[in-house]
């Protein structure tokens, strides 16, 4: 019954740090998701405000408003001309006759223009304002609007580069949490035993005491059983000496029962 208690005790105490874990590092983990897909609206944003061109004069939009503090320390973080060139896009138009025109293709590697006009093709034929396209490693969101002359412009934003660090916190996380389970649950395992000593041995005390007991109070009562069937025996049986053989029984019986109980506390 103590180990079955011990076992409980460590599974209980490790399903606590499961659920404190999964509360501080999906806490943790969702924020920097959601900071991930506001940064790529942001910097959309502020590609189509500015026709698809970023630099370190226009992108200051892209990292939201830096007079709020939660803002600034917390969420986007503090304005740097230098982090515009962390993003690569490339931006197009597409006229009245649906020709597509790449009007900035310098911030992207290796990606030709027929790749390009072959993942702004796939944009149009989804008929949404904005959304998210597979091309090759990469995982391009897109929006469309309308630029100044009155066609369609379309920005392609590579949001795979972005949730590189949300990936990263994720995967770090999760090695981190089965890391701290495991290494909780081997100290609980060596810990335990010297926790519960004090309890376990007065508890095999006790049961020890009873069985004890039980064996001395057995002789006794045989005793008392054997002198009142001798007086039968001899021809005194009188009520007296079924009565007391009567209450002998009672106990051996009462004697017998504790014996059990402590001897099913040990095994269980």
């Amino acid at each position: 019954m103590i180990q079955k208690f011990r076992w409980k005790f460590i599974g209980t105490s490790v399903a606590a740090l499961l659920m404190v874990l999964l509360i501080t590092l999906g806490s943790l983990v969702g924020i920097t998701r959601i900071q991930n897909q506001n940064e790529v609206d942001r910097v959309l944003t502020a590609l189509v405000k500015n026709e698809g061109h970023l630099s370190p004069r226009n992108a200051q939009p892209a990292f939201g408003n830096q007079n709020d503090p939660i803002n600034r320390n917390f969420l986007a973080g503090k304005y740097n001309p230098e982090a515009v060139y962390q993003y690569r896009y490339f931006s197009v138009t597409v006229d009245s006759n649906r020709r597509i025109h790449v009007i900035n293709d310098n911030n992207v590697y290796k990606v030709k223009n027929t790749e390009i006009e072959s993942i702004t093709r796939r944009a149009l034929d989804n008929h949404d304002k904005q959304g998210s396209i597979k091309a090759g490693q990469n995982q391009y969101a897109y929006r469309i609007a309308t630029n100044s002359t009155g066609e369609t412009l379309i920005i392609f934003l590579n949001e795979t580069l972005i949730y590189q660090r949300f990936w990263l916190i994720f995967r770090v996380a999760l090695v981190l949490g089965i890391g701290a389970l495991i290494v909780f649950a081997l100290v609980l395992i060596l810990v335990s035993g010297k926790a519960i000593k004090p309890i376990t041995d007065t508890y095999h005390k006790q049961q020890e005491f009873i069985t004890n007991a039980g064996h001395e109070l057995k002789t006794p009562l045989a005793v008392i059983f054997a002198n009142t069937e001798m007086e039968e025996i001899l021809g005194n049986n009188s009520e007296w000496n079924q009565s007391t053989k009567e209450q002998v029984d009672k106990l051996t019986k009462l004697v017998n029962r504790l014996i059990s109980l402590a001897r099913a506390g040990e095994t269980g």
